[in-house]
């Protein structure tokens, strides 16, 4: 068994010597990653192997579809006259979607078989801006408006990259941060103005900006802070302040990566993960993985500010919502207490077609719910909330005063509402699954940042998950050896650590291992 043992080690080694440090990462585009990531798969037997053993998940679409003309459960409605006010929006009022960010928005593996297949952007299929099929077959927001207003404009279709005519107001980009929202808010005025279809000065639209992943994962607080990150959208939410009239914003806050810890999900999302977020996927410490938390909180916390402080609250025909619902989101667990990876892609990393109708769902309940009042995570399963003939308005800070809340929804100074079903734990079964977070405390009345908050996300040691049965084919590597099934957990135990240790040589390391943040500072600041 000691030669076995040693035998793997060097094999470990030696795969773990080829990537390449987080600097160099950092250069690459995104597709430029994702190809680097499968060369270095293909490159060793044992990770090939494993590889091939995962993609057999994926072999099936899982997600079951009803029939395409199944009614919408929301009776929507149309205002009799076209509204002046942004604040007296009907969902059948809105006439054209757009959006923008990264590779979420932009549908990067929404439908892929293989890890090479989330190159390609199913745009049609996005959940703020996918207009392919029925609101049954594919839900997206344009779906569900679409169902009230067939003649609604700028929704993707399709594939292609955000040049692609198939892409119309969808200019999110694959690996962007938020240093390139500038341009594309420049891009997206432009690009409305000569729509087909749509009426610049008087349409009403609903813009979805999402951003952030990407500047998290880049383990670099020098260039990627809440200060930047700040600055930056700003800078593109002043462009369509200053020139889109008749405009709905929502400022959607950015999922915590550091549950990518939890879905490396054996060896080939753990190798896939260095590539896509190495700082995320593999802290290498408790200590380290609450740095990613707080980050997170305080890109959330950025989020909230911009919209706070008013300043796109100056036109009756202009607004910017913040949506929290990523804020506590963590994937569905399956009721063996394992995540369901289903509802992401063979990378681990981007959503799947159940992950972004999960993220359509969430976001059309925050659009509905009042402003105080808005759910902080998704909640798979649930009805969708609908406008109500006292309130059928899609809320914004204004039209939100005096609402008690809705069903189902936590308030956000603590008390819950009547028939909260699943209450600040989220600990709730739907279809043979629990939705909520194992072990962990989230939903509204969590601590704020600055006050002693403890991370929302539960602690797991590296390499604590099942590894891939596919490793049995590691005896062909190593000297013709049969691995029992204790070889096999030693490898998996052994590989982690190894990547995880390759992985955390980042710029991260720079920070302490409790990172402080201002208490009461209305940004957060790291020491």
């Amino acid at each position: 068994m000691a030669p076995l043992v040693l035998c793997v080690l060097v094999v470990l080694a030696v795969a773990a010597e080829s990537v390449p440090p987080i600097e160099e990462i950092n250069k690459l585009t995104f597709e430029e990653r994702l190809t680097e990531a499968l060369n270095y798969i293909s490159s060793n037997a044992t990770l090939k192997a494993a590889y091939e053993e995962h993609l057999k998940a994926y072999e099936t679409d899982p997600l079951l579809h009803a029939s395409a003309d199944e009614p919408f459960p929301c009776d929507l409605k149309k205002s009799s006259a076209k509204p002046t006010s942004v604040h007296k929006l009907q969902p059948g009022d809105i006439d054209v979607v757009a959006a923008m960010g990264d590779s979420i928005t932009g549908g990067n593996g929404i439908q892929a078989k293989t890890a090479i297949g989330v190159l390609t952007q199913w745009r049609g299929d996005s959940w703020s801006i996918g207009g392919d099929k029925t609101w049954v077959q594919r839900k997206t927001i344009p779906n569900f408006l679409r169902t009230v207003n067939p003649n609604l404009r700028g929704f993707s279709i399709g594939t292609g990259d955000k040049m692609n005519p198939n892409a119309h107001l969808n200019v999110a980009k694959a690996g962007a941060t938020a240093d390139n929202i500038p341009i594309q808010a420049r891009m997206l005025v432009d690009r409305m103005k000569v729509e087909k279809g749509v009426d610049f000065e008087n349409d009403w639209k609903v813009i979805t900006l999402f951003i952030g992943g990407n500047d998290i994962c880049a383990c670099d607080l020098s260039a990627h802070n809440p200060d930047s990150y700040k600055a930056k959208i700003m800078e593109g939410l002043d462009i369509l302040h200053a020139e889109v009239p008749r405009a709905f914003i929502n400022l959607v806050e950015v999922l915590d990566v550091s549950i990518l810890a939890d879905l490396n999900g054996g060896l080939v999302c753990a190798a896939l993960h260095i590539y896509e977020c190495p700082c995320g996927a593999f802290p290498i410490t408790d200590a380290r993985r609450k740095n990613v938390q707080i980050i997170a909180k305080a890109f959330q916390a950025t989020i909230a500010e911009i919209v706070g402080s008013g300043r796109y609250e100056t036109k009756d025909d202009f607004t910017v919502v913040h949506q929290p619902f990523f804020r506590d989101t963590v994937p569905p667990v399956l009721a063996n207490n394992e995540y369901d990876l289903s509802y992401f892609s063979p990378d681990c990393f981007h959503f799947s077609e159940k992950g972004h109708a999960g993220a359509a769902e969430a976001l059309w309940n925050n659009m509905v719910e009042p402003v105080g009042m808005k759910r902080t995570e998704w909640r798979i399963g649930e009805p969708l909330e609908c406008p109500t003939e006292e309130y059928p308005y899609f809320a914004t800070a204004k039209n939100s005063g005096g609402r008690d809340g809705l069903k189902g929804v936590p308030n956000l100074l603590g008390a819950k509402s009547a028939d909260t079903k699943s209450g600040l734990l989220g600990a709730q079964s739907v279809g043979g699954q629990n939705v909520g977070v194992k072990g962990a405390r989230v939903g509204s009345d969590a601590q704020p940042i600055g006050a002693g908050a403890q991370p929302a996300f539960h602690n797991q040691q590296a390499g604590s998950e099942n590894p891939s049965t596919g490793l049995s084919t590691t005896s062909a590597i190593i000297l013709g050896c049969t691995l029992t099934l204790l070889v096999v957990v030693a490898l998996a135990l052994l590989a982690r650590k190894t990547i995880a240790a390759r992985a955390g040589r980042s710029r991260y390391e720079r920070l302490p291992e409790s990172p402080l943040i201002v208490a009461n500072s209305t940004t957060p600041k790291y020491c």
